[in-house]
């Protein structure tokens, strides 16, 4: 006999496909994973998560803010609780600042996000904005890139723990506490969002709030192993809603940014992009273009658009 999904179980089975498009499929993370940084690299890694690591209550605060039921406040304060912690010198912010010690970091510098680049700041900024200014069950949803955060955090702590031995195993708190944890976060946040997701659009808009998390953690610069979509000179590009465009006084170059990534561009690259309004159609960015170089090839505008959709830094609309 075959089995039926009901609309419940198809809507958590499309969640937990989903939850699992996380960072840890980029590069730099299976990198990590394998043993492959160098130091300098993960201290890096450990400054920039920091600013992460200390929005997390105030982000589920935002949630507390704006969600009507005091059964789910009561649970949801928990998280809160684990990462300031109930008095001073516990919870997950203090266990990142002494792994940052671990590594070598002055306490001073990794509090003060002083080494954070502008790509990082820009996904906790957004993502900050997306809990306090979004439905809260969609911000619930959001949380669901734990779902499978015990194998994950697991994979990560014995990484650390046969890798990288110069790192004294007491700074790995923070991973060790995450193991029980984010089993139980991701349960919560699971039967929050079945419990009040009920209609296909609340279904629909906490899969993408779940997506929009996955696939902006590095999917700018993350290969593809989709083909090259197919862009017509009739689509209107946009930029994604995670991805920003900006330039970079440093590098003296515009760059593409999504979280914990910056992508230099190209001059070329960035007026291209600045042109994806969501109105021009491509054919109309290819006539702009040619108003300013002498010979723009419409079949390369296509393919580096093209790319960029299948790399979700860009959305097409047709019609």
């Amino acid at each position: 006999m075959t089995a039926v999904l009901s609309d419940s179980d198809a809507f958590v089975a499309t969640l937990r496909a989903q939850s699992q498009r996380y960072h840890s499929l980029h590069p730099f993370h299976r990198r990590m994973n394998e043993g492959q940084l160098r130091r300098e690299q993960v201290r890096g890694w450990v400054a920039n998560r920091f600013a992460y690591q200390a929005i997390i209550p105030r982000k589920d605060g935002a949630i507390l803010s704006n969600c009507p039921h005091p059964d789910v406040r009561r649970r949801w304060i928990r998280r809160i609780v684990d990462h300031d912690g109930s008095i001073e010198g516990e919870g997950g912010i203090e266990a990142w600042l002494r792994l940052g010690e671990a590594v070598g970091l002055p306490r001073a510098e990794v509090a003060d996000e002083r080494h954070v680049v502008p790509g990082v700041r820009f996904a906790v900024d957004a993502y900050m904005t997306f809990a306090r200014t979004r439905p809260w069950v969609e911000a619930v949803a959001s949380s669901l890139t734990e779902l499978f955060a015990p194998d994950l955090m697991a994979e990560r702590l014995a990484a650390f723990e046969r890798h990288y031995t110069w790192i004294d195993p007491a700074g790995l708190a923070y991973f060790r506490a995450r193991l029980t944890q984010a089993p139980r976060d991701s349960e919560h946040a699971l039967e929050v969002v079945t419990r009040y997701c009920r209609t296909p659009a609340e279904q629909e808009a906490a899969v993408a709030a779940l997506a929009s998390r996955t696939t902006s953690s590095g999917a700018c610069s993350m290969p593809s192993t989709r083909p090259t979509p197919t862009v017509e000179v009739t689509d209107r590009p946009v930029l994604a809603r995670h991805v920003r465009l900006s330039f970079d006084p440093a590098r003296g170059r515009h760059v593409l940014l999504s979280p914990e990534t910056a992508s230099v561009l190209n001059p070329t690259g960035a007026v291209i992009l600045d042109l994806c309004d969501g109105e021009r159609t491509v054919a109309g960015i290819v006539t702009e273009l040619r108003r300013t170089y002498e010979q723009v090839p419409e079949e390369e505008v296509r393919r580096f658009l093209g790319r960029l959709v299948a790399r979700r830094c860009l959305e097409v609309r047709r019609g």
